[in-house]
């Protein structure tokens, strides 16, 4: 044999041997499978077919490859779309069944109010009213006992808390603004949970029942008690209607 015979031999069994996975998966796939309909065939060639066929497609092995890795990549995007229309639907369904049982505890909820009543605790001053659920206002005084006890503490007033709701009128606004540095509209920047008109409906609404417990420290009316710096409060307006009625609720009849 000459040199050039033997290369090329040499490059036919590697052209064969690198090729053979990428022909039997293409015949297997694409020749011998077949779909009718909905239903998957198998085709039963005789040998001379068989070997004759995939003699062919050793011929267009480089194109074979090609296109198997674009057939797998089109069935890897079938794959992802539909999983994603899978996770969709699943999504969909579970905000549905949230929105059900929310409307149903929201039923359950009102049911509950009526009957057994809620209670806020709240105290006023200059326009600026602090509001606290029972809950809150127990963890205060607790709060202020260990620091009263402890020597941290010795004003006549509870300590700050930065859990209670804050309301104002024009002039609580206008009290917050002239003694928060930096403040010009606290309802507008969600400094304070809202107009006393909003507690006022939400007190309606509910049928609250609204006890003043003087000691609740008001932030923001006065510096004698404490630098304006030290004042705390909530700034979380949105969840006001959340923290003062629903939270105050049993567990099963709250939001999921």
């Amino acid at each position: 044999m000459t040199f050039f015979e033997i290369v090329l031999s040499i490059g036919m069994v590697l052209y064969i041997v690198s090729y053979t996975s990428t022909v039997r998966k293409f015949y297997r796939q694409e020749v011998a499978i077949r779909t009718v309909g909905h239903r998957v065939q198998r085709l039963r060639l005789s040998f001379l077919v068989r070997s004759i066929t995939i003699v062919a497609l050793f011929s267009v092995a480089p194109y074979l490859r090609y296109r198997l890795k674009k057939m797998d990549e089109q069935a890897e995007e079938r794959r992802r779309r539909e999983e994603a229309h899978q996770r969709k639907l699943a999504e969909a369904k579970a905000e549905s069944e949230r929105e059900r049982v929310n409307v149903e505890r929201a039923k359950l909820r009102e049911a509950w109010i009526k009957e057994h009543g809620l209670t806020l605790y709240y105290h006023t001053m200059s326009g600026i009213t602090v509001v606290m659920t029972p809950v809150q206002y127990e963890a205060c005084q607790i709060s202020t006992q260990w620091h009263r006890r402890n020597a941290l503490w010795d004003k006549n007033v509870l300590m700050p808390d930065l859990e209670a709701f804050l309301f104002v009128d024009a002039n609580g606004r206008d009290m917050f603004v002239r003694n928060h540095r930096g403040t010009h509209d606290p309802i507008g920047f969600n400094y304070v949970s809202g107009w006393l008109t909003d507690l006022d409906d939400m007190v309606e609404r509910y049928k609250i029942t609204l006890e003043q417990k003087p000691e609740i420290f008001v932030p923001f009316v006065n510096s004698s008690v404490l630098p304006f710096k030290e004042h705390k409060f909530n700034r979380a307006p949105g969840r006001y209607l959340n923290d003062l009625v629903v939270m105050q609720t049993p567990q099963e009849m709250r939001p999921v």
